[in-house]
């Protein structure tokens, strides 16, 4: 992980038809909240944004 980067925690509430997906940073602050559609693509989509905000260890 670069200097600058930050390390980042992803948090899922899973339903039938819409994933609500929340990422803190390692000292807990709230970054972002977000849905997701239960497709293929909605979880590339979730997985894309979760990265965006930092690194995922």
């Amino acid at each position: 992980m670069a200097a600058d980067e930050i390390s980042v925690i992803g948090g899922i509430d899973t339903h039938t038809d819409l994933h609500q997906a929340a990422v803190i940073d390692s000292i807990g602050r709230h970054l972002a909240t977000e849905q997701f559609e239960t497709t293929p693509e909605g979880y590339q989509r979730l997985l894309d944004w979760l990265r965006s905000h930092g690194e995922v260890p």
